[in-house]
């Protein structure tokens, strides 16, 4: 490999790494939209690397890997992949809904507590917005309904907490970078939801 070849592909795993760190950054601040486009980001990065990589003149300096090499990278990704199933994961404690997530950068959970009442009001939003759409739903456009509601400002994570939740259980559903697609059942799902969320906290304590 030359010495600029080395250096092209320092400076791509370079803004892989960097990328990558934005995401734990994201889903601190409950930025979903963030979270998924550094994924995206960071995936095409690395098929760039690959294919970089598997060219002619580089195929010969990768070939050295030997197979135990690649079993603890594939063990850890597979690691990871289990990791990424079991989180976000949501709960309500004493009447408040958790948020549950994982830091890559921390390596251990956090979490984001956000009022029943927010919920409501970011339920109310939701239903709002879903029934005069003729589209997809923004979670701009949710967050500035609660900000309507409740006559000043939540913190938005607060609202990306409660959308992240009904997204998970299926009230709302995600069309790409478009939005949601809010069906006109929504309020009752969503209070449903929260239902089986505090008898599932109250079974977990019996």
């Amino acid at each position: 490999m030359s010495k600029y070849s080395q250096q092209i592909i320092g400076v791509l795993q370079d803004t892989e790494k960097r990328t990558l760190a934005l995401i734990s950054d994201a889903a601190r601040d409950a930025d979903l939209d963030g979270v998924e486009m550094a994924h995206a980001a960071a995936r095409q990065v690395r098929k760039l690397i690959e294919s970089l990589l598997g060219t002619d003149s580089l195929q010969q300096n990768s070939s050295n890997v030997i197979d135990g090499a690649r079993q603890p990278a594939q063990a850890f990704r597979s690691k990871q992949k289990t990791r990424k199933r079991e989180y976000p994961r949501f709960c309500v404690r004493e009447g408040v809904l958790i948020r549950i997530g994982w830091s890559k950068k921390g390596k251990r959970e956090y979490e984001h507590k956000v009022p029943k009442d927010v919920f409501l009001y970011a339920v109310k939003a939701v239903a709002s917005a879903g029934s005069t759409a003729r589209g997809p739903v923004t979670a701009e456009d949710i967050i500035g309904r609660v900000t309507d509601v409740t006559g000043a400002p939540i913190p938005s994570y607060q609202v990306y907490v409660a959308i992240g939740l009904l997204k998970q259980q299926g009230c709302i559903e995600q069309v790409g970078r478009e939005g949601y697609m809010i069906p006109n059942d929504v309020d009752t799902r969503a209070h449903a939801l929260w239902a089986d969320l505090v008898d599932s906290a109250g079974r977990s304590q019996e």
